[in-house]
């Protein structure tokens, strides 16, 4: 299930451009985002995180971290890969 949940989240960052751990968690039953993420960057793409406060369902502000892509990773001609920024 991890690689289909890797491919997903990174299908998603690359269409809406982020993804929090809510957002995971509804749309793909992902409890672990920040291991899905480790895992993308492992495949070779950097993702930037941001810490943000968002009210709680009790309107008390938690920490949440938001995911985005930096980098798309692409092949060259040759076979090697290259950034595009």
């Amino acid at each position: 299930m991890r690689e289909s949940q890797n491919r997903m989240i990174l299908d998603y960052l690359k269409e809406h451009g982020s993804i929090n751990k809510n957002e995971a968690r509804t749309l793909f039953s992902c409890d672990r985002l920040s291991a899905r993420i480790f895992d993308i960057k492992e495949m070779g793409y950097e993702i930037g995180r941001e810490d943000v406060y968002l009210p709680n369902k009790f309107g008390r502000k938690c920490k949440v971290s938001i995911y985005y892509m930096e980098t798309e990773k692409k092949e060259a001609d040759d076979g090697e890969i290259q950034m595009s920024f």
